[in-house]
C-alpha cells in the first residue's frame, strides 16, 4: 500500500520512468498539449458549439443549449461562473489559468531537466526544447488574453518555495517574456513537419503568436 501510494506529483510517475529516453521524456511533455485551450468546442462541455462569432452578430447558433445563447440574452450572471472563465474549477472543463498552470508545471521541468533524460541525441533535444518553449509562451498567452496581468512561472515550482513571492506581473514584463519564449522556440522547431507530426508547432507558429502578442500589447 505504502508504494502504491508513494508516487511523484507529476502524472504518477517516477523520475527513473520520465529520464529514461527520449521517448518516455517526449512523452511526459506531450501531456502537456491537453492543458490548450480549445476555443471552437471548449472541452465538449456547456460551452461546446459556441463558436466565437456567436456572441456577437456575426453567426447564429441553432442549439438550445449554447452558451452563447445565454450570454447574448443577458442572462450569463446566472449561470454557474466556472463555466464563464472565473475561478479554477475544473466542473465545466476549467477555465485558461486552470489548464496553463497546469501545463508549465510540465514545460518547465522538461525545460530545466533535458539534460538529465539519459539516452538522447542533441537534435532530439533542440526538438524537445522549442516545442516546449512555444508551448510556455502559449499557455502563458491563453491566461494574459483573459486575465491581463499574470504570474509568469517560467520554473518548476516546488512545494516548500515561498508562493507568496508569486504575484502578478506588469502587463509589458510578461509580454516580453512570451515573446522571449517565441523567439527561442522559432531557433529550435523545424519549417515544416511531417503529416504525422500535425499539431505539433513550427517556425511560423513560434512567430505568429509572437506577432498576435505584440498586436494585443499594442492595442489600447
Amino acid at each position: 500500500c505504502e508504494k502504491f501510494l508513494d508516487k511523484s506529483p507529476d502524472m504518477g510517475l517516477s523520475e527513473d520512468d520520465v529520464y529514461k529516453n527520449y521517448e518516455t521524456f517526449r512523452g511526459y511533455m506531450d501531456k502537456s498539449y491537453d492543458y490548450l485551450d480549445q476555443i471552437y468546442k471548449y472541452h465538449g462541455t456547456n460551452n461546446g458549439r459556441s463558436h466565437p462569432g456567436t456572441f456577437s452578430d456575426e453567426l447564429g447558433c441553432i442549439y438550445n443549449s449554447a452558451e452563447s445563447r445565454t450570454i447574448n440574452s443577458g442572462n450569463w450572471l446566472s449561470q454557474d461562473i466556472t463555466g464563464y472563465e472565473i475561478g479554477i474549477n475544473s466542473a465545466n472543463g476549467g477555465t485558461s489559468i486552470y489548464h496553463s498552470y497546469q501545463g508549465l508545471r510540465i514545460v518547465n521541468r522538461v525545460i530545466q531537466d533535458i539534460e538529465r533524460v539519459v539516452t538522447i541525441t542533441e537534435e532530439q533535444k533542440g526538438e524537445l526544447l522549442g516545442q516546449a518553449y512555444f508551448l510556455r509562451a502559449f499557455m502563458h498567452f491563453l491566461s494574459l488574453r483573459v486575465y491581463g496581468p499574470i504570474p509568469i512561472i517560467d520554473y518548476v515550482v516546488a512545494t516548500d518555495d515561498d508562493w507568496s513571492a508569486i504575484v502578478r506581473k506588469p502587463y509589458d514584463y510578461c509580454v516580453e517574456a512570451i515573446v522571449k519564449d517565441c523567439e527561442d522556440a522559432y531557433a529550435l522547431l523545424p519549417t515544416k513537419r511531417a503529416t504525422t507530426e500535425y499539431g505539433r508547432p513550427i517556425k511560423a507558429a513560434a512567430y505568429a503568436l509572437r506577432a498576435r502578442v505584440l498586436l494585443y500589447a499594442a492595442s489600447p
